[in-house]
């Protein structure tokens, strides 16, 4: 037996067969030795459990740890796309609020040109219409002096008991010039007189149409301000909300890009975990399974041995 023993040391040089021979050989009995080889037995399918142990945690872990990367990678791609829709959308949002605040600026610049154009139409209108108003004073003054005068002097002429005489006036006769007495100057009063009369009614029908003129030129102004009025405070209502929509869409970005962040930092840390599994686990992938068929031979190498122990009652034999 002691020589069976030798030679599954030299079969399986990794194993303490010699030991066993050298305690089988010294101890008369094998009782001592069987009970070491069921420990050793024992021991390597405890080694072989505990393989089977790490070997099932390492791949639970590593699959978690594969599947939480992709996940993690999965949300940071979805955000990143997110980010850059987000991103266009406020280029968009940006460019709106700026072609709003010109076209506010170019109206309300419209406005302004449009009032001093009205203020100054309307200072040329108050000015004309007081040189009116004071050539038909003057007029007036005139048509009351010279009505006033004709009437004394044919008054006066009346008095001299001259027969009187009635003269024809052509009122579209413009009197003659020069004077030449009292009794040319009576004739030619009426013409004078309705002269001035028909300037005085001109400039009066001008004052009269130049005041219509005004007012439709001021309700044409009140109206167009009032579309430029009504255009600003659209255009005013519009920027608002689309600020509003910007500001609502930045703090979404930035919820979004914390949200990456921060997957990124898991991320990082399940990467850091991968390499700490990877120096843990990676002999099971390489050796798990030709340590099983190792202890495996080695478990019935022992079984053998203590077979043969077992079975023999002379240790020398």
């Amino acid at each position: 037996m002691i020589a069976h023993l030798r030679n599954l040391a030299k079969k399986h040089p990794e194993m303490s067969f010699s030991e066993l021979a050298d305690a089988a050989q010294s101890g008369g009995h094998f009782d001592k030795v069987i009970v070491q080889i069921d420990q050793m037995i024992a021991d390597l399918r405890k080694e072989e459990q505990d393989d089977i142990v790490h070997r099932d945690r390492c791949q639970k872990q590593q699959g978690k740890n594969a599947n939480d990367m992709a996940d993690l990678s999965s949300q940071i791609d979805k955000a990143k796309e997110s980010l850059s829709r987000m991103a266009s959308k406020e280029s968009d949002l940006q460019a709106q609020i700026e072609t709003l605040i010109a076209g506010i600026k170019e109206t309300e610049g419209e406005m302004q040109t449009l009032l001093e154009l009205r203020n100054k139409a309307v200072k040329e209108f108050r000015t004309a219409l007081d040189e009116d108003t004071k050539a038909v004073d003057l007029l007036g003054k005139a048509l009351a002096a010279l009505t006033a005068y004709f009437k004394k002097n044919t008054l006066l002429q009346r008095s001299k008991e001259e027969p009187e005489v009635e003269y024809t006036v052509d009122k579209d006769k413009m009197p003659e010039p020069g004077f030449s007495g009292a009794d040319s100057s009576k004739g030619a009063s009426t013409p004078i007189i309705s002269m001035i009369e028909a300037i005085k009614v001109d400039i009066e029908n001008e004052m009269k149409t130049s005041q219509e003129d005004d007012a439709k030129a001021q309700a044409d102004y009140e109206k167009q301000r009032g579309a430029m009025r009504d255009s600003v405070k659209a255009d005013t209502e519009t920027k608002v909300a689309t600020e509003s929509e910007l500001a609502d869409l930045q703090a979404a970005m930035t919820d979004k890009t914390n949200f990456k962040e921060r997957r990124q930092a898991d991320l990082s840390s399940q990467k850091d975990l991968e390499g700490t599994l990877d120096a843990d686990c990676s002999w099971v992938a390489t050796h798990f399974q030709s340590r099983r068929d190792k202890r495996k031979t080695e478990i019935q190498g022992l079984e053998e041995a203590k077979n043969y122990l077992a079975g023999s009652e002379d240790p020398l034999e």
